[in-house]
């Protein structure tokens, strides 16, 4: 299933992202966002990276208004937590998915709840879209956010 089937389809009022490979710092993290989100429409989490044999390297994220062209300081879709009826992902987009939604987020509602606690773990491996996607490909998508954005 795509990320916008789990977005309809969730129960409750907010909807916690988690790519298929990633998994949660600790056994309170789903508390931790929660109350770090308070009534806000959405949060990214701090997050641990593993590389298959090492759990750490913390990325905090941070704002930055260059996100759409690709500098993404915030993080994976898996750092994303969101009220139920915000915003969908652009599907069309495989590589900068994440930075797309991120940035239509902020144009509605404002930059995230920036989360210090350390929410989920994402996994370093050469199956990310990063290592899939040739440039050409990557090039496009950068294209079309210039194109939309810019």
């Amino acid at each position: 299933e795509n990320h916008n089937a789990v977005i309809t389809r969730a129960k409750g009022d907010i909807v916690k992202m988690m790519q298929q490979d990633d998994y949660f710092a600790h056994g309170f993290a789903l508390e931790k966002i929660v109350e770090a989100m308070g009534d806000k429409p959405w949060l990214i989490s701090t997050n641990l990276h593993f590389d298959g044999e090492k759990e750490g390297y913390p990325h905090v994220p941070e704002w930055n208004d260059e996100l759409y062209k690709g500098k993404n300081t915030l993080g994976s879709v898996s750092c994303l937590s969101l009220r139920k009826n915000t915003l969908l992902f652009n599907d069309e987009l495989k590589w900068m998915i994440d930075v797309d939604l991120y940035w239509r987020l902020y144009q509605i509602y404002g930059p995230p709840v920036l989360c210090a606690d350390p929410g989920v773990v994402v996994r370093w491996h050469m199956g990310q879209q990063t290592n899939l996607l040739t440039e050409e490909e990557k090039e496009k998508e950068y294209q079309l956010m210039l194109k939309k954005y810019a």
